[in-house]
């Protein structure tokens, strides 16, 4: 009888020997759980990838905005910073220096005004006779008293209608304005010259015009 209890009591115990080996199945188990949530953080790896393409993306966009430099060409503002008076008729006869004053007293700077001279011819035989324009010439003048050039052409006599046929009775003069503004127009502010200054050919080296301001 004490031999038949034995084997029952070890036949009892086999099967509880097998318990630990299934809960390490389990644990295997959660290893693989584990592994799962490896493959998780990977994904959010994936994830984290992608923002940095975002991130690359806004790059892209910043790049875009470097473009916005295109502002630099708006330099071509200092361009027209740059005062320049019209051109006139070229000095291609005989130069004469035109003195440049002002009626009474000095005038303040004045820099960046043109001075539009004027040569002028008519014929002191005729009364009442309508001078002729012989050439405009322009200058930038920065003060008054100041200087200026015109040109005497070789045809002068010529272009004097009537008068042509008389150049003994021709005269010649020389008028002009002063734009300050630079406007294009006499506005107050400006200067226009007076009584002028005649004289017969052949011409003088140096002529005079008066300037008052424009009230």
């Amino acid at each position: 009888m004490t031999a038949l209890r034995l084997l029952l009591a070890l036949l009892l115990l086999l099967p509880l020997a097998g318990c630990p080996g299934g809960d390490d199945d389990d644990s295997a188990g959660d290893d693989d759980d584990g592994t799962g949530d490896d493959d998780d953080a990977t994904g959010d790896d994936d994830d984290a990838t992608g923002d940095d393409d975002d991130a690359t993306g806004d790059d892209d966009d910043d790049s875009g905005d470097d473009d916005d430099s295109g502002d630099d060409d708006d330099s071509g503002d200092d361009d027209d910073s740059a005062s320049a008076c019209p051109a006139g008729d070229p000095l291609d006869g005989t130069i004469i220096d035109v003195s440049l004053t002002l009626l009474t007293g000095n005038a303040p700077a004045i820099p960046g005004s043109c001075a539009t001279l004027q040569l002028w011819g008519y014929d002191s035989g005729i009364s009442d006779q309508a001078a002729n324009l012989l050439g405009t010439f322009i200058s930038p003048v920065d003060a008054l008293p100041g200087t200026a050039q015109v040109s005497w052409p070789s045809n002068a006599h010529e272009l004097i209608e009537p008068g042509g046929d008389t150049p003994a009775n021709n005269r010649f003069y020389v008028t002009g304005d002063i734009d300050v503004d630079g406007d294009g127009v006499e506005s107050s502010g400006d200067y226009t010259s007076g009584q002028p200054d005649f004289w017969a050919a052949p011409p003088p080296a140096t002529t005079t015009v008066v300037f008052s301001s424009v009230p």
